[in-house]
C-alpha cells in the first residue's frame, strides 16, 4: 500500500510532529499489510475482532478512534501528568495509539471474502506480532513497548505513561464500540 493510501486510511499520522516517527509509522503500517498478505481493499475490511461474533467495527475505524480519544484526552489530561511529574511525549502517544493493533493484521487473514485466524495469528497473538513488526519498522522502544504491553499480556508487565493511557483508552473504545454484543 502506498504511504498516501496509508495517510488517506489515517490522517492522525500527520499529527505527529516529527518527520521521521510519521515516516516509520507509515511504514509500519506497509509492513503489516505486506506480512499479513491484505490487498488494498481487503485492508478496509480488517476486522477489530473476530472473536465478537457479528462486531461490526472495522480495524482502521478502531485505530483511528483510539488515537482521537487519546488526542482529546490528552489535551485535558496533561495537566495531570505535569503536576505529578510525569512527562508525556505526545509524538509517542499518538503513534502508540495508531501502532497499538499493528498486529492485527498479521493475526488475521482473509480467506474467502471472510477474515480468519491466519497462521501467525494461531502462534502469536498481536500484540507480539505488532511489537515485532514496530522494531522491524524502526519505531522506538517506547512504541515497541506500547504495543507489546497494550493488552491483557501486558498485565503483569511495567507500563510506561503512555502506554497505560493507551491501554485505557483502547478498552474504553472497545468496550463502547461492542456495547451491543452479547458477552461470552
Amino acid at each position: 500500500m502506498e504511504r498516501q493510501q496509508i495517510l488517506a486510511l489515517l490522517p492522525e499520522i500527520l499529527e505527529i510532529r516529527s518527520e521521521k516517527l510519521r515516516d516509520q509509522t507509515v511504514s509500519a503500517f506497509q509492513l503489516a499489510i505486506k506480512e499479513g498478505g491484505w490487498s488494498d481493499e481487503d485492508v478496509l475490511h480488517a476486522p477489530v475482532s473476530i472473536s465478537r461474533g457479528n462486531c461490526d467495527v472495522g480495524l482502521i475505524e478502531h485505530i483511528r478512534d483510539v488515537t482521537q480519544a487519546v488526542l482529546r484526552n490528552y489535551l485535558f489530561l496533561d495537566k495531570y501528568f505535569v503536576r505529578h511529574g510525569k512527562r508525556v511525549d505526545r509524538d509517542i502517544l499518538i503513534c502508540g495509539a495508531l501502532t497499538h493493533d499493528l498486529g492485527k493484521f498479521t493475526e488475521y487473514a482473509m480467506e474467502s471474502g471472510r477474515a480468519v485466524h491466519g497462521k501467525t495469528g494461531n502462534l502469536l497473538r498481536h500484540p507480539l506480532s505488532g511489537a515485532i513488526l514496530a522494531a522491524k519498522a524502526g519505531l522506538p522502544d517506547e512504541v515497541v513497548h506500547i504495543v507489546a504491553v497494550h493488552s491483557f499480556e501486558g498485565d503483569r508487565s511495567f507500563r510506561t505513561a503512555e502506554a497505560d493511557f493507551i491501554r485505557d483508552m483502547d478498552l474504553f473504545v472497545f468496550r463502547c464500540s461492542t456495547l451491543g454484543l452479547s458477552q461470552k
